[in-house]
């Protein structure tokens, strides 16, 4: 069991031995259930080509700007003969947490909701060091520059989709391999950039669950319900609520279920049929079972595929790898929960810290000073987020997590 399941939800110390919820989606062994998924920046094939840049040798932050500089040069059309923006939003709509971590990588102190250890092993906020001006500041180049979407950081789902199927971004600032784009559209992955540590790594969560489920206190004969749900977690019970009913659905060959094309067919044609089935397709489908059945999961090693159909067809998901596996990217698994989910555990801090550190708001100052006249106004708009910080006690919360951490370095996937 995951250090987080095992300790922060399931076996809770105050538990006392109990257990009152039940984490799911964890994986049988450390990667069983991770997709070739590859997200991040992506640029056009042709616009790389063209600028003579091989878009997996861009690393650095200064290596990112003069591809941007260049893209810009170029005078590129999108296919209504606009001019193209050299660094576009994410395919799914204007946001700055969400590509923070591809846009400015050299300059992301780490993952664990913004909190890190610093070199002399204090744990601190990133809006605490230099890396968060390091940021503004690279922003602030690339709007000066023209060389982002003005509203890279604001802009609707609907549009943002529309840049990027009109080719209107030479550089997608967020999408992954699995969109339907990639069919009809040529890009290839950028980068990606080295984190803060100089380093090139994909972090991944080890044995790492979500979502959960538990029985309340009212409920009759609540021991048919875990059996219940026992069922539902063995390979005979995925296979119900995973593909359906044999010879209607499916068809077994060699042990595996080969999905029906006409089941490909309904999830790609109807939504709403699809989720009328009660079968999860992949996710496509009706989802609610997944909360309840979806554990110990290794979807090869029972199934035969990793996907849903790819036994019927086995070359669906071909060029998916092929960017996935653009640039060989080592693999680092890390355990523990970020360190905010820890704020619950300082009740005394939580009112006045929780609205200050969650993510909208820390994106909604950050934009902020992106968007100042100047950088001394910039530099007054996080000083004046750094005091409310310290107000509020951010130093006990960071007290907490040191020692939370030095006691057990693996309960917090600091990195």
């Amino acid at each position: 069991m995951p250090n987080d399941s095992k300790n922060n939800i399931m076996f809770r110390p105050e538990f006392d031995g109990a257990c009152y919820f039940v984490h799911m989606n964890i994986p049988r062994s450390e990667g069983s259930n991770d997709y070739p998924y590859r997200g991040g920046m992506y640029i056009q094939k042709a616009i790389a080509d063209q600028i003579g840049i091989d878009p997996k040798t861009v690393e650095t932050q200064d290596d990112f700007y003069e591809m941007l500089k260049k893209i810009k040069e170029g005078g590129f059309k999108d296919i209504n003969g606009n001019p193209v923006y050299p660094l576009g939003p994410r395919y799914w709509g204007g946001s700055l947490a969400s590509t923070d971590q591809y846009v400015v990588a050299n300059y992301k102190f780490g993952l664990s909701a913004d909190f890190n250890v610093d070199e002399n092993g204090k744990v601190k906020h990133e809006a605490e060091t230099d890396y968060i001006f390091k940021q503004i500041d690279f922003f602030k180049k690339l709007l000066a520059e023209d060389l982002i979407h003005p509203e890279y950081f604001t802009i609707d789902s609907t549009r943002a989709e529309e840049l990027s199927r009109n080719n209107s971004s030479a550089v997608i600032a967020d999408i992954h391999n699995y969109i339907d784009l990639f069919k009809t559209n040529e890009y290839l992955p950028v980068g990606p950039l080295k984190n803060y540590k100089g380093e090139v790594v994909n972090l991944k969560k080890s044995k790492a669950g979500y979502a959960g489920w538990a029985i309340p206190s009212t409920t009759k004969n609540p021991e048919e319900v875990v059996k219940f749900c026992d069922y539902l977690a063995t390979e005979e019970g995925k296979l119900l609520w995973m593909y359906g009913i044999e010879g209607k659905h499916y068809k077994m060959v060699d042990g595996k279920p080969i999905v029906e094309q006409s089941m490909l067919d309904l999830m790609e044609e109807d939504h709403k049929a699809a989720v009328d089935t009660g079968i999860f397709m992949d996710g496509a489908g009706s989802y609610w079972l997944t909360f309840i059945g979806s554990t110990d999961v290794d979807n090869v090693e029972d199934f035969g595929e990793m996907s849903y159909g790819e036994n019927t067809d086995p070359h669906q998901y071909d060029f998916a790898k092929k960017l996935y596996e653009y640039k060989d990217i080592p693999i680092k698994y890390i355990d523990g929960f970020g360190a905010f989910a820890y704020l619950q555990d300082n009740p005394e801090l939580e009112p006045q810290l929780k609205p200050l550190l969650e993510q909208q708001n820390y994106d909604d100052i950050r934009v902020k000073a992106i968007f100042a006249k100047s950088d001394e106004e910039s530099r007054k708009i996080i000083e004046n987020y750094r005091e409310q910080l310290k107000k509020a006690d951010i130093e006990k919360f960071e007290e907490f997590l040191e020692k939370k951490y030095k006691e057990d370095p693996e309960s917090i996937n600091f990195y």
